[in-house]
């Protein structure tokens, strides 16, 4: 009866830190426990506009059972989703993250036009993410999109400039990128880009409009293309705490050097797509430069990353790295490394004292049984996450599993076989890493659910890891280490 009695708080704060999977079972416990848990479970809403042959490639599947299945779970929990929104005015104030996922062959006109209105009765929206290709952001949703957004992800599509001046508050903004990531247990070292968003990613005829028209005094996280960089105003630059820049065709070197020189906030910079090796010769050369930055992840394409590293690129890398021995997250995937530079970096992780999320991808390296102990040696025992991307040719990966005891703070781990798909059993691992909450193989992502007699792995739904945004993660720090791995 006593803990009836708790103030609301208290319950939200329990419940809030109950285990993202977990959360919904809460919805069936009380009524009181029902409220609290409806606020955090349905605070982040996904809706999906899918159908026809589309969904094949969105499933990347060909079974004709599992995408109709899929489909009518997806569409129809969406509709039952979107009319609570306009039917329940206490529902709707709940909402405030709405990403929509879209793979359909046709128009969809009737769910744009009962999107947008439900768009318009969501009075709290802070977060707007719109992923797919097609059919894409219409300009009546963006016009229902509230003036005072925080956070907006226009993955496939930017609305004109004059859709766009009225938002004041834009925290987050994240333009087109046009890379799709292997799902489920595929082993493929490739992501896939579209033809369509390339061509979206590279022309934004307004962008200086959009630009110079948007209220963008509080914008501290930006993803953008590199093509762009030479066009972002100096203030912007300098008020970033978190810049993730894809690579398309080529960099700039004057905005990479706008960058380097000007963001003094800059917290987290990620370069990722197609990066070559030019981009080491224009890395910043002065300890002083970004000095705030904290979490670093490069991950190059195989196919523009393809000859090995020259003694000189690797020693401006080394540099870049060693001048910052407070990093907090570091992932590095250089398709091309090899033995000498895997080694080379070595003693440059072992000094980052504070690390604490860590993924590297192991390249053209061949690796068997003493990469366990390698990997082992240079990570300080504060590793909460950690993502290896390996090819292995080991007698048997239980040694990496033996050692994982030695991170008692590690909740994520993600294994991944660079050319063949790692057959880790999962069970051992989560056995031996007590505090493990997620684990991934391949392209799989599994919840650990812990408390009976047995642990349970509980695997995500294909289109919840191809489609994965950070509300789907216990913590930020393991959507970062996945996002663009």
């Amino acid at each position: 009866m006593a803990a009836c009695g708790l103030p609301p708080e208290i319950w939200s704060h329990i419940v809030s830190n109950v285990p993202v999977f977990g959360q919904r079972n809460l919805l069936q416990v009380s009524r009181s426990l029902h409220e609290i848990a409806r606020s955090i479970v349905f605070s982040a809403v996904k809706i999906y506009i899918i159908g026809g042959d589309a969904v094949y490639k969105m499933l990347s599947t060909e079974d004709d059972h599992f995408k109709e299945e899929a489909t009518h779970k997806l569409t129809t929990r969406s509709y039952e989703l979107l009319r609570q929104m306009t039917r329940d005015p206490s529902f709707a104030r709940v909402v405030r993250d709405l990403t929509v996922v879209t793979s359909s062959d046709c128009e969809s006109t009737f769910e744009y036009l009962f999107l947008a209105d439900a768009v318009k009765s969501l009075p709290n929206l802070q977060t707007f993410q719109w992923i797919g290709p097609h059919p894409p952001l219409a300009d009546n949703i963006t016009e229902s999109l509230p003036d005072d957004l925080q956070s907006l992800s226009l993955k496939t599509y930017v609305p004109p400039a004059n859709l766009l001046h009225r938002f004041h508050n834009i925290a987050q903004l994240a333009f087109p990128t046009p890379f799709f990531y292997p799902d489920d247990d595929e082993a493929r070292d490739y992501g896939s880009a579209s033809a369509t968003l390339l061509d979206i990613s590279h022309l934004i005829p307004d962008f200086d409009e959009i630009m110079s028209t948007m209220a963008l005094d509080n914008l501290h996280s930006l993803t953008i293309n590199a093509v762009y960089l030479p066009k972002l105003p100096i203030k912007v630059i300098g008020n970033l705490t978190q810049l993730d820049i894809c690579v398309t065709t080529t960099i700039h070197p004057g905005g990479l050097d706008l960058v380097f020189r000007h963001a003094l906030s800059l917290e987290s910079l990620t370069l990722f797509g197609y990066v070559d090796r030019d981009v080491f010769s224009w890395f910043p050369c002065e300890a002083s430069d970004l000095p705030a930055l904290r979490s670093f992840r490069l991950s190059c394409d195989r196919f523009t990353m393809i000859q090995p590293l020259e003694p000189q690129e690797m020693e401006v890398l080394l540099k870049f790295l060693g001048d910052r021995p407070n990093m907090r997250r570091l992932y590095l995937r250089i398709p091309s490394i090899n033995f000498i530079n895997l080694t080379a970096l070595a003693p440059v992780i072992r000094s980052m004292k504070t690390l604490e999320v860590f993924g590297i991808h192991t390249g053209a390296i061949v690796v068997d049984d003493w990469f366990v102990p390698f990997i082992a040696s240079i990570l300080p025992a504060s590793i909460t996450a950690l993502h290896l991307a390996i090819d292995w040719n080991g007698s048997s990966l239980l040694p990496l599993v033996d050692y994982l005891a030695n991170f008692p703070r590690l909740q994520f781990f993600h294994l991944y076989g660079v050319r063949t798909r790692i057959t880790l059993l999962l069970e051992d691992a989560a056995s031996t890493a007590t505090n493990l909450t997620l684990i991934g193989r391949n392209r799989s992502l599994f919840d650990i659910v812990r408390g009976g007699p047995e642990l349970e792995l509980k695997k995500w739904p294909r289109w919840k890891t191809k489609f994965c945004t950070e509300v789907d993660f216990q913590h930020e720090d393991h959507f970062w280490l996945y996002q663009y791995n």
